[in-house]
């Protein structure tokens, strides 16, 4: 009896775990009003995580809202978001500091990162610092740490490609407008490349090894 008691028991404990409350799932990250509203999860995009979004205004602006526009693309080897900036009042002077985390995808690796200011009046000039791990607003990482910097006026379009290929990047931006400026608009590209799964990597060795073997028995070797 005592036995029956303990499986009926152990039973039920694992009805409760399958039947509890699923755990917060990252959206697509087309048409986000606000990303500081995101689950905690984040959004996704071409096998892109975006997640932990951090928007603050200073000197001048009161507030800002930040949201991804439906205009935001994946390829292959590219994911570029298009950033929609509202902050209050629309005009500068005013600074607005924006930061996330983006993480690849099993079998992906970032590379890179391309910045486009969009501003429809200058002057407005935006900053932008990736690193290898997150740091506060406002704040910075460690020069060992860092993996590319950015800044563009109004029109412009820089790239930079990281050293080494990651799996994760902090992106962090500050979007200085001065007087008279005005920006809603700015676009933000993440290179990506795919990483051989290990199964992979073992055939392509594998059939090296075969290619030696080969040569070695057609130039009359033997093996040892």
């Amino acid at each position: 009896m005592r036995k029956k008691v303990l499986l009926l028991s152990f039973a039920l404990v694992m009805v409760g775990w399958s039947t509890g409350p699923p755990s917060a799932e990252a959206i697509s990250c087309i048409s986000v009003p606000d990303v500081t509203l995101l689950p905690a999860a984040g959004c996704d995009l071409g096998g892109l995580t975006f997640s932990d979004f951090n928007v603050s205004a200073s000197a001048g602006f009161s507030a800002a809202t930040v949201g991804l526009g439906s205009s935001s693309t994946a390829s292959p080897s590219n994911v570029n978001l298009l950033f929609q900036l509202a902050p209050t009042p629309g005009i500068g002077p005013g600074d607005v500091l924006l930061s996330y985390g983006v993480t690849a995808g099993a079998g992906l690796r970032l590379t890179g990162i391309d910045l486009t200011n969009d501003a429809i009046l200058g002057p407005v000039t935006i900053g932008e610092l990736a690193c290898r791990v997150p740091f506060t607003m406002g704040g910075t990482c460690a020069p060992a740490d860092r993996l590319a910097a950015l800044a563009v006026g109004p029109g412009q379009s820089a790239a930079a490609l990281f050293a080494s290929p990651v799996g994760f990047a902090f992106l962090h931006k500050d979007i200085a407008v001065g007087v008279g400026g005005f920006i809603s608009d700015f676009s933000n590209s993440h290179g990506l490349e795919p990483v051989p799964e290990p199964a992979t990597l073992l055939l392509f060795g594998t059939a090296l090894t075969g290619i030696g073997v080969a040569y070695r028995r057609r130039r009359g070797g033997s093996l040892k």
